[in-house]
């Protein structure tokens, strides 16, 4: 019996939610202790491009700022029930891009997680901007996230296939 990993979904999601966090947390590793950037610390990589140390203590884009160990714990307790309840999402449809999606997402939201219940608050350095246009400060986490959710909407799109 020859088995892909395909056929075994909660492997594949498994594996990439793994690889996401161990590069996200890699980074994160190198940002802090390789360039030593503290809190509001700048290092310009291109004219469109700097590595800038954020602590959010938010969600994404810096919302609901939590500055209270409570707020914290909060949103700690949602990351841990969205990681327990997305994995159960791949068993109603099992394309491959449905299972790197989620994989992902899971793995973002495992680096977050880990970044609140470590350092209490998220670690984000990446800072895109175009003149005195500049977009929020993200992290890898953030960025496979963002793409997991794109691979789902991809995914849920309804498409009439040709038949030949």
């Amino acid at each position: 019996m020859n088995r892909t990993l395909k056929d075994n979904p909660p492997l594949l999601c498994g594996l990439v939610a793994f690889c996401v966090f161990m590069v996200d947390q890699g980074l994160k590793f190198a940002v802090i202790y390789g360039l030593s950037l503290a809190e509001g610390d700048s290092v310009p990589v291109t004219s469109f491009f700097d590595l800038v140390m954020v602590h959010n203590k938010g969600i994404s884009y810096g919302l609901f700022q939590q500055h209270h160990s409570l707020g914290r714990w909060i949103l700690i307790g949602l990351s841990c029930g969205m990681v327990y309840f997305l994995p159960r999402i791949v068993h109603y449809k099992k394309s491959l891009v449905r299972l790197l999606s989620t994989g992902l997402i899971l793995g973002g939201a495992l680096g977050n997680m880990f970044d609140r219940m470590f350092w209490g608050h998220v670690i984000d350095f990446v800072y895109l901007h175009v003149g005195s246009f500049g977009w929020y400060v993200f992290n890898g986490a953030d960025v496979a996230i963002v793409a997991g959710v794109f691979g789902i909407m991809y995914d849920s799109y309804p498409v009439e296939k040709s038949v030949r």
